[in-house]
């Protein structure tokens, strides 16, 4: 429980200073409930998105969530890097019937309680 009340300390903190939209009321509910107000805006055109490893002594979490719908079947998992591109760690979890946007929510709060779990301070 602690650390879902870092992650939502953390979504507070950063949220206004994130550009993102938000899709639906459920998304809309889910920020609410955190003291975050959800600012809606026009989705931007694609771009190509690279992949750098970290810096010693740091580790590289990538995370996602899906959902199968909105909400739908959903799930979640992370993969952990090294400054060598090398594989260090992996989860997945099961979410049940969830939205796209709880999925991705769950899939960071995991990573850290993985990382935290584990003594990986550097994430």
């Amino acid at each position: 429980m602690r650390v879902f009340r870092s992650v939502k300390a953390w979504v507070r903190y950063i949220a206004p200073h994130t550009p993102g939209f938000v899709r639906g009321i459920l998304d809309s509910k889910v920020l609410s409930s955190m003291g975050v107000i959800p600012v809606l805006k026009r989705r931007s055109a694609p771009r190509i998105v690279l992949w750098h490893p970290p810096l010693n002594p740091w580790l590289k979490l990538n995370t996602d969530g899906f959902s199968k719908g909105n909400p739908g079947l959903a799930g979640c998992g992370g993969v952990f890097r090294d400054r060598f591109s090398c594989f260090i760690g992996g989860y997945r979890q099961g979410l049940g019937t969830q939205t796209a946007f709880f999925a991705e929510l769950m899939a960071v709060i995991l990573g850290v309680e993985f990382a935290f779990h584990f003594g990986w301070h550097h994430v």
